[in-house]
């Protein structure tokens, strides 16, 4: 029993570290999409150049800019 009892902490803690491991890099890789996210509005917000270019009636930086 004590053998059985040993292999079994020594199998949880060998995939309790690496389910740590997998539950830190999906957080980081969360964490990292919704940075991303939150940038890519501000960055549309903040800038004033897709509406402008729509208002002036210019359709190819229109396009540029929001391709870019």
């Amino acid at each position: 029993m004590k053998d059985t009892a040993i292999q079994s902490f020594n199998i949880w803690s060998k995939f309790g570290t690496e389910f740590d491991n997998m539950k830190r890099d999906k957080l980081k890789y969360k964490l990292a999409i919704k940075e991303k996210e939150r940038f890519n509005v501000n960055s549309f917000s903040d800038s004033d150049s897709l509406n402008d270019a729509l208002s002036s009636k210019d359709m190819d930086s229109f396009w540029r800019t929001w391709r870019s």
